[in-house]
């Protein structure tokens, strides 16, 4: 039948098949030998072939062959992408860790170098034409050591003056409390003589640096092309004349801290003012603006209840105006400038304070910079302040930040206790 095998032929079939595949699977004693031969032979060519490989890969003297310019061949076993993104991993766990957002850490000199036990800074400043300027003290236990002035260059602070004041034959230790920049190439700072029951004055074109005293205690100053203001305890307000001298403006007590403004007629100064009838200080703040004959003149408001618009507004330490905007702190509120129907007025600020804020910097009246205690930043972007929430190396920083600022082109610097912060300009 057609397609279908008798037995006989199938088991002759199945024999031949068996003959045919037997020396496959059942060798015989001299075809294992054989084999065996051949596997010893393969394995001694494959190590010829491994040497000559380690060979190719050395030069004449036994080093590693030169990689050519063009990087490793096509189809090479270790591409060149492999040592890229092992580098750009490092960048990446090393930017983690001194990174935290657009703002970085910037390095400190020792400060052990200048007799202080860690950088606790004052103040900072970029002039356009200098550079960024600091200045720092020690801590309250450093009573020998006295400030330094520093400049931003090469990534990093360096200590560049050791202010003293000449007294007679002597050198005396002084501590500064603010520092500003006239933006003209020169820098100003002011403070006290340790020693000395006398206020400094620190001027600088960034080569030269001379201090001066001053009979009041001096807290704060503020500068620009045309003007110098500084301020102190006892209610003491005084601007610099043309011929080197200092004009009283003084008008009433109290204990100013702080000076800011965008001009010699809108100029604040702010502290803090003893009311007799509480028997305690509140917020006290003064203004500078021209007058209805049009020559300037002060203004004052202190924070005291009944009268405040908010009742027990503390010391006033830090403040600033950029436009229409205008801000000041204390350590219990942040007050904003109002004005409602033609009654301009300081109401209490929608955010609401974790910590006092300590300095503030403004680029302009959408982009204006606040620092405080617990290492916070916080940033104004014309309708609300946010938080920056600094985390270095998955912990958050917790160092007080005393000041900030910066250029016009949006580089930022943030200094503090111990510690010193770079945003890198957009």
């Amino acid at each position: 039948m057609a397609g279908v095998a008798s037995g006989s032929a199938q088991r002759r079939s199945a024999e031949a098949e068996r003959a045919i595949v037997r020396p496959a699977y059942e060798p015989t004693r001299d075809a294992s030998s054989a084999r065996a031969r051949s596997r010893w032979v393969l394995l001694a060519a494959g190590a010829l072939l491994v040497l000559f490989a380690a060979c190719a890969g050395t030069d004449d003297d036994g080093g590693a062959a030169p990689i050519p310019d063009g990087g490793a061949p096509e189809g090479s076993a270790i591409p060149d992408a492999r040592a890229d993104d092992a580098e750009a991993s490092a960048d990446v766990d090393a930017e983690a860790i001194r990174c935290s957002g657009e703002l970085c850490l910037v390095d400190l000199p020792n400060a052990a170098v200048y007799g202080l036990t860690r950088w606790v800074f004052a103040g900072v400043v970029v002039d356009p034409v200098i550079g960024a300027w600091a200045i720092a003290n020690g801590v309250d236990g450093d009573e020998a050591a006295t400030a330094q002035v520093l400049h931003f260059e090469g990534g990093g602070w360096k200590v560049v003056h050791s202010a003293r004041l000449a007294v007679s034959a002597e050198t005396k230790s002084v501590r500064l409390s603010s520092l500003a920049s006239d933006g003209q190439g020169h820098i100003v700072a002011v403070g006290t003589a340790r020693s000395e029951p006398t206020g400094v004055i620190l001027r600088s074109d960034g080569q030269t640096f001379t201090v001066t005293a001053f009979d009041e205690d001096l807290r704060a100053v503020w500068a620009s092309e045309s003007s110098t203001f500084v301020a102190g305890g006892g209610g003491r307000i005084f601007r610099a004349e043309a011929d080197g001298g200092w004009a009283d403006e003084s008008a009433e007590t109290g204990d100013f801290l702080t000076i800011w403004g965008t001009g010699p007629d809108d100029l604040y100064v702010a502290g803090s003012k003893l009311d007799e009838d509480f028997g305690m200080s509140f917020g006290h703040i003064g203004h500078r603006a021209a007058g209805d004959a049009g020559a300037p003149a002060w203004s004052f408001q202190s924070f005291a209840p009944p009268a405040a618009p908010f009742p027990g507004l503390g010391e006033i330490g830090a403040g600033v105006t950029a436009g229409a905007r205008r801000f000041f702190s204390t350590r219990e509120a942040l007050a904003s400038w109002k004005d409602d129907d033609g009654e301009p007025r300081w109401i209490y600020d929608e955010l609401k304070l974790p910590v006092p804020l300590r300095g503030f910097w403004a680029r302009s009246q959408s982009e204006i910079w606040a620092v405080g205690e617990i290492g916070r930043v916080y940033r104004f972007d014309g309708t609300t302040w946010k938080d920056a929430f600094l985390v270095f190396n998955g912990a958050p920083l917790t160092a007080p930040l005393t000041a900030v600022g910066g250029t016009s082109a949006g580089e930022v610097f943030f200094v503090g206790d111990g510690v010193a912060l770079r945003r890198a300009a957009p």
